[in-house]
C-alpha cells in the first residue's frame, strides 16, 4: 500500500490508482473540482470515490465538515479504512462498500454528492472495466433514479465526465458522454432537476453535469 501527503493529511492508495496531479490523476481531478467547489459544505460524500482522493483533498481543506465515501471495489475500501484510521478521523468519515446506492442505507444524508464516475459505455481495448466502464449506463440511470433518497433538500450532486470521441489519446479509446445522454435520465425523477453543464478549464474533454434536489 502506498502513501502521500495532502495538507494534514496522510492519504493511502494502491495500484491501479494515481494521485498524480496531472489528469489522469486522483488530486488532478481534485483540483478540477475546485472550479465549481467553491463553498462549504457540511456533508460531502463522493460517489464511485476509489481511494478517496477527491473526497480527502476537500476535507484536508476545510471545504466539509464531514465525509462520506463508497466504493463497489474493495480494494480502494481497505486504503479508506487505513486512512480513516492513521488520521483518526473516525468521528469525520463514514466508507460504505457498495453498488451504487445497493448498500447504502437510507440515513445517508449529504449536501453535495461529487464522483469521477467510469466514462465510458461500451468496454473498449485497454480498459480496466471496473474503473473505466459503466455498461450502457446502468450505474447513472440508477443514480439518477436514487440520488434524491441521500441529498438534502436543496442538496446538489456535481459529476464530472468524459465527452471523449473514442479516439486514442494517449489516455483513453472509449468514446465518452454527452449531457444528452444523461438529462432524459435526470427528467425522470421529479424529485430533482437539471441544473446545468459547463466545461472544465484544465481539460476542455472533461465537463461537469449539475443536478439539485427539488422534492
Amino acid at each position: 500500500m502506498k502513501s502521500f501527503q495532502l495538507n494534514e493529511l496522510k492519504v493511502f492508495y494502491q495500484v491501479p490508482y494515481s494521485h498524480s496531479v496531472n489528469l489522469p490523476g486522483g488530486i488532478g481531478f481534485a483540483r478540477m473540482y475546485e472550479e465549481v467547489l467553491t463553498e462549504q459544505v457540511d456533508t460531502l460524500y463522493e460517489f464511485c470515490s476509489g481511494p478517496g482522493f477527491i473526497g480527502f483533498y476537500f476535507l484536508s481543506k476545510g471545504m466539509c465538515e464531514n465525509l462520506i465515501l463508497s466504493d463497489i471495489n474493495p480494494l480502494p475500501i481497505e486504503c479508506i479504512l487505513k486512512t480513516i484510521e492513521y488520521n483518526d478521523l473516525g468521528d469525520k468519515v463514514e466508507v460504505w462498500m457498495s453498488d451504487g446506492f445497493k448498500h447504502i442505507p437510507y440515513k445517508v444524508n449529504a449536501d453535495l454528492i461529487i464522483s469521477n464516475p467510469p466514462h465510458h459505455k461500451k468496454i473498449y481495448d485497454g480498459c480496466r472495466e471496473l474503473l473505466h466502464v459503466d455498461l450502457n449506463w446502468k450505474l447513472h440511470k440508477n443514480y439518477y433514479e436514487n440520488v434524491h433518497r441521500f441529498l438534502s433538500y436543496g442538496g446538489k450532486s456535481i459529476w464530472i465526465e468524459n465527452s471523449a470521441k473514442g479516439k486514442p489519446d494517449g489516455r483513453y479509446e472509449g468514446e465518452g458522454s454527452t449531457k444528452d445522454d444523461f438529462i432524459p435520465m435526470i427528467e425522470k425523477n421529479k424529485n430533482i432537476e437539471y441544473v446545468g453543464s459547463e466545461n472544465c478549464s484544465f481539460d476542455e474533454k472533461y465537463y461537469f453535469l449539475e443536478t439539485r434536489r427539488v422534492r
